[in-house]
């Protein structure tokens, strides 16, 4: 009886790969393509298209298990992984070819936990948890990204910008001074009227705008740090340095003022001194925030932007990034930032997909004991908690139908078993076996291609329910190999036209040919004492007559496919049982178990993880165990893309079942599991032209 397993700790046959996709991000001329290319129908359902390159945030030392998952889920797929701790890391690697090649990506994968704040919007900022920068703090910020993509400067702006919440919203101050600008222009009054009359402002209230923004408010923050030197006294040096890479940066594209104008005010600034109450913002965790600043003057002095623009050069319009994180598909502003951050323009830019659920690569769970013909009939029969038989029928019969495996092998093996023994033993039927999924390997049928009459009695033997009792012994399949040279004469004999017209020496030497293929194929005909029951007699009569030719040619082709004393007696047994197999209702999923495949139980609705199956046979011994192979078809079964995933060949039923999931609730709730459409269905796609 079948039992369903729950998922635990997670060299089989090689399964075939996926086929080329069409004209998408590969490197493909301009204007080809289009994103999220389909490329080759998929096996089954919506699974993810294959990245080229795959980067997997280093785990933390209390991770909870989702990256050793993923890890698992990746490798198995030959992908190869790669471990970054940082966006910056991801960028020195896709400009590096010896690690990731070259050449444009149709599909780039990160996967990472993911922060989205789901119990307060708004407050708690959206993040990818890794560091923006190599020894920046954990956790990229969307205004991360959104400043590298644009230049070093906003770059570094960014990483020393503060979150301040106001009225239940999060915004940025570019420095620690947090007071309005007209405080400082008003202090600067009437010193410095002439200048400040050429500073632009807003006309509602009054605030320097575009760059000069930023040169009043890093100015300000320069004098805040120099007037109060308790402020942030850890950092204060450090902090002074970053804002005057700023300012010397700024400086030279406000066209507003001369540079000596400009100089001539930040001095003023900087040297008002102590005017009385002052509103200054600080960083909430000072490690994170100095961290941050020190790594961003680092990227800066580098010019990180460089190999940013370097980088970019991997991506198209065609191009898509997918994040692979818990929830990051439901902030949208954070997914266009990824999307700028990886383009070049407005319309070179990639698609980002990403999940709005949990994202999991755990084990699936799944049925076994499927060892028995009575199994596999009781399984289709009843189905198995919680799926009924009606909707286990559905969904085997989706994925039966994806793999191939439809009416034309029923229909070719009841025409096979129907085959005359000699036609049958000559296997010349192997050349017919219904096509498969396009490019899919299936061991079992394969084998057949350049099998030999006893190699293909043993895959016969390994994808039917034969008993010991219904299928030759050692001994009988000898004698049937030993005339098989034999087979093609004989068929021809045995279906001569006798004419009507025969002469003498014609009939003599056909019913020596009758008694010849008879006295090969009835073992009693060696013992001279055997007469009586005899098919073709031991001697000609004489006269003899074209009727009685006819008769013993008959009954000669009735004895080899019907008498149970011709030495293909178990061959016909073999075909009788094989023809009552192949016109079973419970045929296919049989056959399709029997031959290595698999199939999902996917539930709509369940909150249990447990109750999302996969259903294979698992042997329990052996080298080429079903299940091995069955769960290299599983992995296959979530990919489709440009280039096929390169399985291990040390994967197996026990370390294989690591599947992609997007799941309602962290530890419950109703599981979307890949590659059924739900899975598709969860994931947040923005494509380039949106």
């Amino acid at each position: 009886m079948c039992k369903k397993t729950t998922p635990g700790s997670n060299s089989g046959n090689p399964v075939g790969g996926i086929n080329p996709n069409v004209a998408g991000g590969g490197g493909g001329a301009p204007g080809a393509g289009s994103p999220f290319p389909t490329g080759p129908a998929p096996l089954v359902g919506s699974p993810d298209f294959l990245p080229q390159v795959t980067f997997i945030a280093t785990p933390t030392s209390n991770d909870n298990g989702f990256i050793g998952n993923a890890e698992t889920f990746h490798r198995n797929s030959g992908l190869n992984p790669i471990s970054i701790n940082s966006i910056q890391h991801a960028v020195e690697l896709l400009n590096n070819s010896a690690q990731t090649g070259t050449g444009v990506l149709d599909h780039f994968r990160i996967v990472s936990h993911f922060f989205v704040d789901d119990e307060l919007p708004g407050v708690a900022p959206s993040n990818i948890k890794i560091a923006m920068l190599n020894e920046s703090g954990r956790g990229v910020l969307k205004h991360h990204l959104n400043g590298w993509a644009q230049s070093n400067y906003e770059g570094l702006k960014s990483m020393i910008s503060l979150l301040v919440l106001s009225g239940g919203n999060l915004t940025l101050n570019p420095g620690v001074y947090g007071g309005p600008l007209t405080i400082i222009m008003g202090r600067l009054r009437p010193t410095h009227n002439a200048l400040l009359d050429l500073v632009p402002t807003d006309p509602i209230d009054g605030e320097p705008t575009g760059l000069l923004n930023d040169f009043f408010r890093f100015a300000a923050s320069k004098w805040l740090l120099t007037t109060f030197p308790t402020f942030l006294p850890t950092i204060r040096t450090e902090l002074m340095g970053a804002y005057t890479l700023l300012l010397n940066d700024v400086k030279p594209r406000i066209s507003q003022l001369t540079q000596a104008n400009l100089t001539t005010l930040e001095t003023a600034i900087i040297g008002l001194g102590d005017f009385g109450a002052v509103t200054n913002v600080g960083p909430s965790n000072l490690p994170y925030f100095t961290a941050n600043m020190r790594a961003g003057v680092a990227a800066f002095n580098a010019n990180f932007f460089a190999a940013i623009t370097t980088m970019r050069q991997r991506f198209n319009q065609f191009s898509t990034v997918d994040i692979r994180g818990c929830q990051a598909g439901n902030d949208p502003d954070y997914i266009r930032a990824i999307r700028r951050f990886f383009g070049t323009s407005d319309t070179v830019r990639p698609s980002v997909t990403a999940p709005t659920r949990f994202q999991r690569f755990n084990s699936i769970g799944n049925v076994t004991g499927l060892d028995t013909r009575a199994d596999i009939d009781s399984l289709w029969n009843s189905g198995i908690t919680p799926f009924n038989a009606s909707t286990l029928h559905t969904q085997f019969e989706t994925w039966a139908n994806g793999f191939g495996i439809n009416q034309a092998h029923k229909d070719f093996w009841v025409a096979t078993f129907g085959l005359p023994v000699l036609q049958f033993c000559k296997v010349a039927w192997k050349a017919n076996i219904p096509a498969r999924a396009a490019g899919l390997t299936i061991s079992r049928l394969d084998g057949f291609a350049n099998a030999n009459f006893e190699q293909a009695l043993a895959l016969l033997d390994d994808i039917f329910f034969f008993a010991t009792a219904e299928k030759p012994n050692t001994a009988q399949r000898n004698a049937i190999v030993a005339v098989l040279p034999n087979l093609d004469t004989w068929i021809s004999q045995l279906g001569a036209t006798i004419p009507d017209a025969a002469t003498e020496p014609q009939m003599t030497t056909t019913f020596n040919n009758l008694k010849g293929i008879y006295e090969n194929v009835d073992p009693r005909t060696a013992n001279a004492s055997f007469t009586s029951g005899r098919v073709i007699p031991r001697t000609a009569p004489s006269p003899l007559t074209v009727a009685q030719l006819r008769t013993w040619q008959t009954a000669l082709r009735n004895f080899i496919d019907t008498d149970t004393h011709s030495i293909f007696a178990k061959i016909l047994t073999m075909k009788s049982v094989g023809t009552a197999q192949a016109n079973d209702a419970k045929f296919r999923i049989r056959y399709f178990l029997r031959l290595g495949l698999v199939f999902q139980l996917y539930h709509a609705t369940s909150t249990n993880f447990n109750q999302q199956l996969i259903i294979a046979i698992t042997d329990s011994s052996g080298t080429n165990r079903r299940q091995n192979e069955a769960v290299r078809h599983w992995i296959r079964s979530q990919w489709r893309g440009v280039n096929p995933p390169n399985i291990p060949a040390t994967i197996n039923w026990d370390n294989g079942r690591n599947t992609a999931w997007i799941v309602e609730g962290r530890q419950q709730g109703p599981a979307y599991v890949c590659p059924h459409e739900s899975y598709d269905q969860h994931l947040f796609k923005l494509r380039a032209t949106d």
